[in-house]
């Protein structure tokens, strides 16, 4: 919890150009749970975004959750 509250507390700063890019880097990385973290963190700030979703959904796919890939897969093709 206290990662994610130091997380949301960084996007709250970083512009959403800032916090996409870290969290791209942290995929790139393959540091999947903490780009999930990431992304998660910016869907919390209320952005909404295809590609965040699509990219949402690609990280929790490498980190083996696949119901939530889905289910952000699904997010990113409604909007």
């Amino acid at each position: 919890m206290l990662l994610l509250s130091a997380l949301l507390f960084q996007v709250a700063i970083e512009s959403p150009q800032e916090a996409f890019a870290r969290a791209e880097a942290h995929y790139q990385e393959q540091r999947f749970e903490d780009a999930i973290a990431a992304y998660e963190a910016m869907r919390a700030q209320l952005l909404e975004d295809g590609v965040l979703y699509y990219n949402l959904g690609n990280a929790y796919f490498k980190a083996g959750k696949i119901g939530l890939a889905v289910l952000n897969y699904e997010r990113a093709l409604a909007l």
